[in-house]
């Protein structure tokens, strides 16, 4: 049960991001929106690594690194 935490969270995290897409403060884009989808992942890929699952693993770090580099780009563009 206490692995299954790590995912559990992950997935609210991103999901969070997910459904706040629509908001104008919060929306696909927003620094926000891209650090809840990075760390989520990052839970996910913990989680995946737990239960061995390659496929996982594989779809959380490219959508972790997608997530960082559009946070990054955000935030150096901002400046």
């Amino acid at each position: 049960m206490n692995t299954e935490i790590i995912g559990i969270a992950g997935a609210m995290i991103v999901l969070i991001g997910f459904l706040s897409r629509d908001s104008k403060k919060y929306g696909v884009g927003t620094i926000p929106y891209l650090f809840a989808n990075f760390i989520g992942s990052v839970f996910l890929i913990i989680y995946a690594i737990i239960l061995n699952s390659l496929p996982f693993i594989i779809l959380n770090t490219v959508w972790g690194l997608d997530s960082l580099w559009f946070l990054i780009v955000k935030i150096f563009k901002k400046k």
